[in-house]
C-alpha cells in the first residue's frame, strides 16, 4: 500500500487525454489524444503502449495519480473511473492531484520561481463564472498546498501580493523537459507535482482510498444527495457583509456604466440601510441594497451579474425580498429606474410595480448629460405564491 516508481499519471479534465508513466525522477514517457467520445475506450491502449515501450507490466505500478479536477464532468468520472479501477486491481492507493496544482506547477517551472509564493489560479468554468484556488508554492517544504477550498466565483479581484495564474490551453503547457514529459499535457506536470511530494518525503502523499477517489467538485451543490437537495434550496439570500463588497465591485462595474463605488456601499451599510446578496450553488451572483422609512421599502441597488441574465434569478430575488418584507410589516416598495432599462421596467412591470412620478436629471449620463428617473411602487401584501416568470434582470 506505499507509493513508489513506476507510477502512472492520468489526467482527462480537459481537451486532451493524457497518460504520463513515471520510471524515476526525471525519467518520463508520455502520451495523449483528443478528448472526446473514444476517451473512456483510449485510456486502456494508451497507457498499454506506454508501459510496452517502458518494458514492464501493469502489475509492476507501485503507484496510481490522477487529476481530479476541476474541468469536465464527464471527463473527470471517465480518468478518476479508470484510476480506481486499476487501484482495486493492483491493491494500491491513490493520489488525488488538482488542475490548480499541475497549472501551478507549471507557472513557477516557467516563471523561474523560488521563493515562497501564493498564487490564486483560475479556469474557465463558462457562463461568466470561473474555478479559483489558492495554491502556496513552498520549494522549501513539500512545493504546492492548497490553501483553503476551491470555489466557483463570477468574479473577483485581483488580490494584493498574489500572482494571479490564468489556466493556459493545452498548447501553452510548455516548459523545461527536466519538469515536463516531452509531450507536455497537464497530467505531465501532475506528475511534477507528485514528483515534488515524494522528493519531500511527505508522510501522507495525498493518497486515498479507492473508494475516496472521487472527482473534485468545486461547485458546492453539485454533490448533495436527494435528501439535501431537498431539505436545502441551491439558490439563498443572505446578508451582505464587508468582506463581499471585493465581489460586488467587480459585478457592479461590468452592470452599470456609472457604477456604485465601494464607498457608496460601505455609508449604505454604516448608515443601517440593508444589504443582502443573492447566493447560486454556491456563487454570489446578485445583491440588492435598501432602507426602510417607517411601513415603507425604498430599494436603492437591485443587480443580477450580467452573466447570470436571462435565467429568472432577478424575479426569483425580487420575490424572496418581498416576502421578507411582509413579515416586517412593510406595506409598501418605492424605487427609480431609468427608462432606458428596459429589461429593468419589464422586471418590475410583470410584478405589479406602476409608475408613480418622475425625478428629472438623477441619473448621470454620458457627455456630462442626465437621465430622469421613473419612480414606480407597489404595494407588498399579496406577493407570496407568485408564479415565478422569464426575467432578463
Amino acid at each position: 500500500m506505499g507509493f513508489g516508481y513506476p507510477a502512472l499519471v492520468v489526467d482527462t479534465s480537459g481537451s486532451v487525454t493524457s497518460i504520463v508513466v513515471v520510471l524515476g525522477p526525471n525519467h518520463w514517457l508520455a502520451a495523449s489524444s483528443p478528448s472526446g467520445r473514444s476517451q473512456a475506450s483510449d485510456l486502456l491502449p494508451m497507457g498499454s503502449r506506454l508501459l510496452e515501450e517502458a518494458g514492464i507490466e501493469w502489475g509492476a505500478l507501485r503507484g496510481l495519480a490522477v487529476v481530479h479536477g476541476p474541468g469536465s464532468f464527464t471527463g473527470l468520472r471517465i480518468g478518476v473511473g479508470f484510476v480506481q479501477g486499476l487501484a482495486t486491481a493492483l491493491g494500491l492507493r491513490v493520489m488525488l492531484i488538482s488542475a490548480f496544482e499541475a497549472v501551478a506547477r507549471w507557472f513557477v517551472e516557467t516563471r523561474g520561481i523560488r521563493s515562497d509564493a501564493v498564487l490564486e489560479v483560475l479556469f474557465d468554468a463558462r457562463l461568466g463564472e470561473s474555478y479559483r484556488a489558492l495554491v502556496q508554492w513552498r520549494p522549501s517544504h513539500m512545493g504546492l498546498q492548497l490553501v483553503g477550498d476551491p470555489a466557483v466565483v463570477v468574479a473577483s479581484q485581483p488580490i494584493d501580493g498574489v500572482e494571479r495564474v490564468l489556466a493556459p490551453s493545452q498548447s501553452e503547457l510548455v516548459g523545461p523537459f527536466a519538469a515536463c514529459p516531452s509531450a507536455c499535457s497537464l497530467a505531465g506536470w501532475a506528475a511534477a507535482v507528485m514528483g515534488d511530494r515524494m522528493a519531500a518525503n511527505d508522510s501522507t502523499l495525498h493518497l486515498v482510498d479507492v473508494a475516496h477517489a472521487q472527482p473534485l467538485y468545486v461547485r458546492e451543490r453539485v454533490a448533495q444527495t436527494i435528501e439535501e437537495r431537498q431539505s436545502e434550496s441551491a439558490m439563498r439570500m443572505r446578508p451582505m457583509q464587508h468582506n463581499d463588497l471585493a465581489s460586488i465591485m467587480v459585478i457592479e462595474n461590468q452592470a452599470y456604466p456609472h457604477p456604485w463605488t465601494t464607498g457608496n456601499f460601505k455609508d449604505s451599510l454604516a448608515a443601517g440601510y440593508v444589504g443582502e446578496v443573492l447566493v447560486d450553488q454556491g456563487v454570489m451572483v446578485g445583491y440588492l441594497v435598501w432602507m426602510r422609512v417607517v411601513d415603507e421599502a425604498h430599494l436603492l441597488n437591485f443587480t443580477i451579474a450580467p452573466a447570470r441574465h436571462r435565467r429568472g434569478l432577478g424575479q426569483w430575488m425580487l420575490m424572496k425580498w418581498m416576502d421578507g418584507l411582509r413579515t416586517l410589516g412593510i406595506e409598501r416598495v418605492l424605487l427609480e429606474v431609468r427608462p432606458s432599462n428596459r429589461a429593468a421596467l419589464r422586471l418590475y412591470q410583470r410584478n405589479g410595480f406602476d409608475e408613480i412620478g418622475m425625478r428629472k436629471g438623477y441619473y448621470p449620463d454620458n457627455d456630462g448629460q442626465r437621465e430622469d428617473a421613473l419612480v414606480l411602487a407597489r404595494g407588498v401584501s399579496g406577493i407570496a405564491n407568485r408564479e415565478s416568470a422569464e426575467c432578463t434582470a
